[in-house]
């Protein structure tokens, strides 16, 4: 995927989120990581109020939440006349 889609998905992950959590969520990325940069971690920046703000990767984000997050980068990712596409669009 390119650089733009990349943040295009990105952008729209950070507005699906601000909707389910109890912290105002301010930005949503990937990196990749690892040894040769093979794997992909997501981030959320999460706003605390008068505490500031505090960054959260995949691994410290609930189950539903990333259950949510699978579903909505399927959405927003699958190709044309492919079967998740289709069953999105019936």
């Amino acid at each position: 995927m390119d650089e733009a889609q990349q943040k295009k998905i990105e952008g729209k992950l950070t507005l699906y989120l601000k909707d389910i959590p109890e912290k105002d969520i301010k930005e949503t990325w990937v990196e990749s990581i690892g040894k040769f940069n093979t794997d992909a971690m997501l981030y959320c920046k999460e706003s605390w109020g008068d505490n500031g703000e505090n960054i959260v990767d995949a691994r410290g984000m609930s189950d539903g939440t990333l259950r949510f997050l699978a579903i909505i980068v399927t959405m927003l990712t699958t190709k044309m006349n492919t079967l998740v596409h289709h069953c999105i669009n019936s």
